[in-house]
């Protein structure tokens, strides 16, 4: 309307008993001269048409996360999606491919494995955007968050910038990162049952971070985060699960004792109950398949599978 508006208010400037004071008004708020003026039914455009040239790796990311599991990945710094109370840097490109493949290889392809028709699964529960950053969020209480999700749309994968491939077994917090966040969509869908709340519910704690690794265990948590709060609780036992190793394991319920231990493998059982009857998920059969992939992974060459 203002830009029809401005078009007749330049065809009868030579006539200025035609033109209002109001009308001047929003000349003068528009910030536009007549010559410079697009109009629907001119030649130009105020928005760029044009379709960016794909590299190899955005057609590899279109071919296999939007086409496949309706994924958009974001490795290309942009102030808007990224949160904005944290200073962190840009996702390196080169680090970006290992890492947009190894979250495909030790997340996707493994719930595609272990589910039935897990595609589409997971392009039902998946979330709708991937996000990487070169750098961790720090807080000021000295925490670095290695993810976030955001509500059942997004999640965010941190510190992207040092991942070492050839050493995952000292870096699966990342993967892990993964599994937890997604398991937030999981219980968004179909909540967990209210007795996995009642187990902790008087141990949970804000400060979460004041507790160490084994008086946490002690109190009947997978790390000092799960005593956040039962999502927390949830999620972080999940991923911890799948994630780690027959090993880790071992040590994780020696440091727990026998009172932290047997309240840590109530709650995987409950787990394993809400996996299978919520979304007919075999969790030890889950387990086994990302191990697999956890010990085959640092042997790929991720350069010569992309082909580019």
């Amino acid at each position: 309307m203002i830009i029809k508006i401005i078009k007749i208010i330049c065809v009868n400037l030579n006539n200025l008993r035609y033109v209002s004071a109001k009308m001047f008004a929003i000349v003068a708020l528009a910030f536009v001269s007549c010559a410079e003026i697009n109009t629907p039914d001119g030649d130009a455009s105020i928005f760029d048409l044009s379709t960016p040239e794909l590299t190899a790796f955005d057609q590899w990311l279109r071919e296999n996360f939007v086409d496949t599991y309706n994924i958009n990945v974001i490795y290309k710094y942009s102030d808007y999606d990224t949160h904005l109370h944290y200073n962190v840097v840009p996702a390196d490109v080169e680090q970006s491919k290992k890492m947009a493949f190894l979250v495909k290889y030790l997340w996707l392809d493994a719930y595609t494995e272990a589910a039935d028709n897990g595609i589409h699964f997971l392009r039902a529960n998946a979330p709708r955007v991937l996000q990487f950053t070169g750098s961790g969020e720090w807080s000021s209480s000295g925490t670095m968050s290695a993810g976030s999700a955001e509500g059942i749309y997004k999640i965010t994968i941190n510190d992207v910038n040092s991942l070492d491939q050839t050493n995952i077994a000292a870096q699966l917090y990342y993967f892990e990162t993964m599994h937890h966040e997604f398991g937030h969509f999981l219980h968004f869908a179909k909540d967990y049952p209210p007795e996995f709340s009642a187990i902790s519910r008087t141990d949970y704690l804000i400060e979460y971070h004041t507790r160490d690794s084994e008086e946490a265990a002690q109190t009947g948590f997978v790390s000092a985060y799960a005593g956040l709060n039962s999502d927390e609780d949830f999620v972080e036992t999940l991923a911890a699960y799948i994630v780690y190793d027959d090993e880790w394991w071992d040590k994780k319920l020696q440091e727990a004792q026998a009172k932290g231990s047997e309240i840590i493998l109530r709650k995987v059982d409950l787990i394993r109950r809400y996996m299978l009857n919520a979304w007919g998920i075999d969790l030890d059969l889950l387990r086994t398949i990302v191990q697999r992939r956890i010990e085959e992974a640092p042997n790929l060459d991720i350069n010569d599978i992309l082909g580019f």
